[in-house]
């Protein structure tokens, strides 16, 4: 009886850990940027769903996937992809993850953390002052949390992530019941538009189907990563099971919340629900935010938990070269540290650095006011604050995926070989063909959108004519850039991996935790013989 109260606690704290890594930002903010990309609300609807049933089919893959490391081993994409695909193919995978995944990631939340606090207090100072704060308290949130998750991974972490999953629910279920209640002419299912934004439900051209592929991707990111659970977790058999639980209630969860928020928000925002329910801006606005400090506190301790129990993980399993043939959470989570703090200074600085629009640097003015008199000068720090570190977010997050794609072919490709161990699950082979070559598709689509963004597709709207930018000023050849550079950190630090490898290898080869613990001991004893054979015979 108690073993099996203690398995359903495991799952349900596995469940609510899923539901808290996915369920983030992305309904808060990427709803209304889906609606502004496609064009039309019912188009956003289709593109939920469709997306949220795939990565439900791939959370079913990765149960077969996951069994190869159910009785041994590390449930990491990197130790997956060693086992699947190849040591090589492995390495550079958890480089990848180590220093652009988690990082960018990391640095997107830590940069809307601070956002969203200036936002309550309506700070407004100087852009070297700001760039100051967001520095200061950006690398001290890094700091705390890669602490909290090398000293407490297992305890306080999942504490935090617990609290976080209770505390955003309260008004997201408010703003769910409260959209279909509010349903009328006044919400984007109807109004044809809002302020300058303008969408349409008789528009369904082809081309608007696939401009909402890389923010979804965004909002979906994190679940698979859960799956290392299963390196510490009591009863491994619930790990698969919570992942699909959870990603099933996701997938309806988010189309549930984009129809609401289309038929009771003028904009498709929880924000703009909040503010009918609670009658005014400013309440409205000041839950909203506060809701996303918390979603951006917790994204924080994720990604840092990602971060310290991946790279201690993926050292165990020989993917990550350590003199010292191991890493520990400590060591992790300091090489993790300057891994993010690189990432967040450095593309927070080009942010604040670089000139884009009425955006001038550091030297830009405190008054300055568009067409209509208002000032705009805050919403130019919060978004040229994010603007690059958003971008390698997206940028990771494709690379992500990308991994994710390969590993489903080469599961589906195992199936022929045999050469990975694994518990057959029944209709494993139609679902990994479906949802990996849907994946690939998606991850395809979701870059050509970063690559070619709404403003250079459509346009932007001045005085009711849409006005094209042209590429090479806007966000997308940016993402170019930021992906070439990305792609060439990343080899760089392979080949410079690959080369301790062979300076320095293991004795027992890479296999590490490919085999089980009695096939490991065999060979020990094996070898014990023949050394001792040998001194026989030299006798």
């Amino acid at each position: 009886m108690i073993k099996n109260k203690a398995k359903l606690f495991e799952l349900l704290t596995l469940f609510t850990m899923v539901i808290g890594t996915v369920v983030g930002t992305g309904i808060y903010v990427k709803n209304n940027e889906l609606l502004v990309e496609t064009g039309n609300p019912i188009i956003a609807i289709i593109l939920w769903f469709v997306v949220g049933m795939v990565c439900v089919g791939i959370v079913y893959v990765f149960i077969e996937i996951s069994s190869a490391t159910r009785k041994f081993g590390n449930g990491t994409i990197g130790n997956w992809t060693k086992l699947f695909v190849g040591r090589k193919a492995a390495s550079l995978c958890s480089m990848m993850y180590l220093i652009i995944y988690v990082p960018s990631c990391q640095g997107i939340f830590t940069v809307l953390f601070v956002t969203y606090i200036f936002k309550i207090f309506n700070v407004v100072l100087p852009p070297g002052a700001m760039f100051s704060l967001y520095l200061f308290i950006g690398i001290s949130m890094i700091v705390i949390f890669l602490f909290i998750n090398m000293y407490s991974p297992f305890n306080a972490s999942k504490k935090i992530l617990l609290f976080g999953t209770f505390f955003k629910f309260i008004p997201l279920i408010i703003a769910l019941f409260a959209g279909f209640i509010l349903a009328g002419t006044n919400g984007a299912m109807s109004n044809g538009g809002f302020g300058d934004q303008s969408w349409s439900t008789s528009d369904f051209d082809p081309g608007l189907f696939i401009r909402g592929f890389g923010g979804i991707l965004f909002s979906f990111d994190g679940f698979i990563y859960i799956a290392n659970a299963q390196k510490t977790a009591k009863h491994k058999e619930v790990v698969p099971k919570a992942l699909l639980f959870g990603m099933i209630f996701v997938a309806i969860f988010y189309v549930l919340m984009a129809i609401s928020l289309f038929l009771g928000s003028p904009d498709g925002t929880i924000e703009n629900v909040l503010v009918q329910v609670f009658g005014g801006k400013g309440a409205g606005t000041l839950i909203t935010n506060l809701v996303s400090i918390v979603i951006c506190f917790m994204g924080i301790n994720i990604f840092s938990y990602i971060g310290v129990v991946g790279m201690q993980s993926d050292a165990q399993s020989r993917v990550v070269y350590s003199k010292g043939r191991n890493i520990d959470y400590i060591k992790a989570g300091y090489i993790q540290m300057v891994a993010s703090i690189i990432i967040f200074t450095l593309f927070l600085t080009l942010g604040f650095g670089l000139s884009s629009g009425d955006w001038q640097g550091f030297g830009t003015s405190t008054n300055i006011v568009n067409a209509d008199g208002d000032n705009i000068y805050q919403g130019l720090v919060f978004g040229n604050a994010a603007k690059y570190v958003g971008i390698m977010s997206s940028t990771a997050a494709c690379f992500g995926f990308s991994f994710i794609t390969v590993l489903i072919f080469a599961s589906i490709k195992n199936r022929m070989t045999n050469k990975v161990e694994v518990e057959k699950i029944k209709g494993f082979l139609p679902v990994a063909w479906v949802s990996g070559i849907l994946l690939a598709l998606f991850v395809i689509l979701g870059i050509y959108t970063f690559l070619v963004p709404i403003d250079v597709y459509k346009g932007v709207k001045v005085d009711d004519i849409y006005v094209k930018t042209k590429w090479i000023e806007s966000s997308g050849f940016i993402f170019l850039l930021l992906l070439i550079a990305g792609i060439s950190a990343i080899a760089v630090l392979y080949f410079i991996q690959e080369y301790k490898f062979k300076k320095d290898p293991f004795v027992n080869g890479f296999e590490g935790e490919i085999q089980p613990e009695e096939v490991i001991a065999k060979r020990k004893a094996s070898e014990i013989i023949k050394t001792s054979v040998n001194k026989v015979l030299k006798r």
